[in-house]
């Protein structure tokens, strides 16, 4: 036994004896290296510190900031966090569900039975993170005329088109046309239009589907003072283009921004409309639509907006003081006025405020309990 034993004796303390030396020749090596890179390294340190300038020097000037440049605020959103829903009434849901659902593509919500989004008498259409909301009403509700448009972004334009045609003879009169290989023109029965965008023509719109603007037409010399009410009073950035901005022939517009995921209030001064009118033509243009959108500042917001929130709605959110905001997590208010040089709604001087234009505004904090709900698209 001990013979067989002994050559694999041997051979085991060969083999211990070789991994020790081997394992010593390698640490000695490292210590050596790591003190000659601890010096060489020292001194390149040294001259590099000895050679490096007190302040950086460019060959080219740095490119200036060009705060008319609209990607570089592209991205950006103010006290409006959201926007959410359009409400709109139609005398007839079934032809509404088509229209949405069967023709755009948009999804009926599933989340929500009839009792939580309002009574079986109301839909809500799911368009990327935000929806329509559809209730039956005696007369269809649709954005002042002349020049409104909802404009969308869709991810399939053709699909879009070819259902719509299809859909002709169940729905009555739809009209679909292609402005360009990436826009299409479609009016609903009640003559509402929607311009339909491909996604690569608003490449920072935060969806691959949504509303990402709502255009509406104004009296001539109103669009910069309703920009004005929006970035005095909500917080929202604002960029109005004058005539000298715009190309031959294009109308004065201002932009609102209303934060995610990147939808815009555009009005366009409209020469049909005049620059003379009073508070009777302003209502004229308003059909009772809403619009719905999430604010940080809630209670800020509220204060500012005070003298101008109203009741007579047909919803349940009655707001007569801050605690029912607070219980409801909204309140609303309808009309954009000329403000003051102060910009405050208090000072009156003992009148009312001119009234620039009206539309329902459902104000949200973002403790309401849709804000950011994950929302379902086929």
């Amino acid at each position: 036994m001990l013979l067989h034993s002994q050559p694999s004796t041997v051979r085991c303390l060969t083999s211990r004896t070789r991994e020790l030396a081997y394992r010593a020749s390698v640490t000695s090596t490292r210590k050596s290296l790591h003190s000659l890179g601890h010096i060489f390294g020292r001194k390149r340190g040294a001259r590099a510190m000895a050679q490096t300038p007190d302040a950086p020097t460019f060959d080219v000037p740095p490119a200036p900031w060009d705060p008319a440049d609209e990607s570089i605020t592209s991205e950006d959103i103010g006290n409006v966090v959201s926007f959410e829903h359009v409400n709109l009434e139609v005398p007839d849901l079934e032809i509404a569900r088509l229209f949405f659902c069967e023709g755009l593509g948009l999804t009926l919500d599933p989340s929500r039975i009839g009792a939580q989004r309002g009574g079986m008498n109301v839909l809500w259409m799911n368009v990327g993170k935000q929806q329509f909301h559809i209730c039956k009403g005696p007369v269809a509700q649709r954005l002042p005329t002349p020049g409104s448009a909802i404009g969308l972004v869709l991810p399939n334009l053709p699909a879009v088109a070819a259902q719509l045609e299809q859909l002709r003879e169940l729905i009555g009169n739809v009209k679909v046309a292609y402005i360009t290989p990436e826009v299409l023109q479609v009016t609903d029965p009640h003559g509402q239009c929607y311009m339909v965008h491909a996604h690569s023509q608003f490449p920072n719109f935060a969806a691959d589907r949504g509303i990402v603007y709502l255009q509406l037409p104004c009296f001539v010399g109103t669009a910069a003072e309703i920009a004005r009410f929006y970035s005095t009073l909500l917080g929202s950035p604002i960029r109005v283009r004058t005539q000298d901005q715009q190309q031959a022939g294009q109308p004065i517009q201002a932009e609102v921004n209303m934060g995610h995921p990147g939808t815009k209030l555009i009005f366009q001064e409209r020469k049909e409309l005049g620059s003379t009118f009073t508070e009777k033509d302003v209502l004229r243009l308003f059909s009772g639509w809403h619009m719905a959108f999430y604010v940080a500042d809630f209670s800020g917001t509220y204060s500012r907006l005070r003298p101008l929130l109203f009741n007579n709605h047909p919803y349940k959110d009655k707001v007569y003081n801050f605690k029912d905001a607070l219980n409801f997590h909204q309140y609303r208010f309808q009309d954009i006025v000329q403000l003051p040089a102060s910009g405050t709604l208090e000072d009156r001087k003992g009148g009312s405020l001119p009234v620039l234009y009206r539309i329902s505004h459902e104000c949200r904090s973002t403790a309401h309990p849709n804000f950011l709900r994950c929302l379902f698209n086929r």
